[in-house]
């Protein structure tokens, strides 16, 4: 027991010198300064080349490339109407919409809404912004859809505007600061098609984690 005891107490002093010697090493890093290699250079430059496509079309491209779908519209009646006919093709029953304004603007319209309650079919949700690089939806929990609606819908709808799609995520985090500037939310969502997994003797499987399908309408116009 006793040899058990003066081993711990030896481990426990080399754990401790260990760190003291790490601590060292970056207190005297920090007091010896490394000058700037390449002065002059602090310029910016894009780490991608810029993609001469328009930017929904770019988005698109990415997006249908991770099993995703997009629709556009021109305006909100068509929004509407290619949302019914979608319903309808898929024989939804309940869509789940937690976006006040939102629900109010399409119950003016047949389609079966539920709220919070019960198992939606699919859910709706808006965005933040959409990434046209990488086919990303970026989304926040400051949205009326919160942290895990958009996670917990098997199949999630998004509505997006076009002035939303950003070239780059580095375009969307300069955007976000723009947006929330000193009051951030507490947590950024990025999600680029439906959810899946290789994890599975390294077999591809959606929905594991979240929706298995996903659309993005792209409006012209203001919803």
């Amino acid at each position: 027991m006793r040899e058990k005891s003066e081993r711990f107490k030896r481990g426990k002093m080399g754990i401790h010198q260990t760190r003291e010697i790490i601590l060292k090493k970056i207190r005297m890093a920090l007091l010896n300064a490394v000058e700037q290699p390449y002065p002059g250079q602090e310029a910016h430059y894009p780490v991608f080349e810029t993609s001469g496509a328009d930017l929904c079309e770019q988005f698109a491209s990415e997006f249908r490339a991770l099993q995703g779908e997009v629709i556009f519209c021109k305006e909100k009646k068509e929004f509407v109407s290619k949302l019914e006919a979608l319903v309808s093709e898929k024989k939804w029953t309940n869509v789940a919409c937690l976006s006040a304004a939102l629900t109010e603007s399409l119950r003016l319209h047949i389609l079966p809404f539920i709220n919070a309650e019960g198992e939606p079919d699919a859910g709706i949700t808006g965005c933040e912004f959409l990434i046209a690089r990488t086919g990303t939806v970026a989304m926040s929990s400051g949205q009326s859809s919160g942290r895990a609606f958009s996670v917990y819908s098997p199949v999630h709808i998004v509505l997006a505007e076009r002035s939303q799609v950003l070239p780059d995520l580095e375009d969307a985090f300069e955007a976000f600061g723009n947006k929330f500037s000193d009051e951030w939310p507490s947590a950024l969502f990025f999600a680029s098609g439906p959810s899946r997994t290789g994890d599975i003797e390294k077999t591809l499987v959606l929905g594991v984690h979240g929706p298995i399908e996903v659309y993005v309408f792209i409006l012209d116009d203001k919803f």
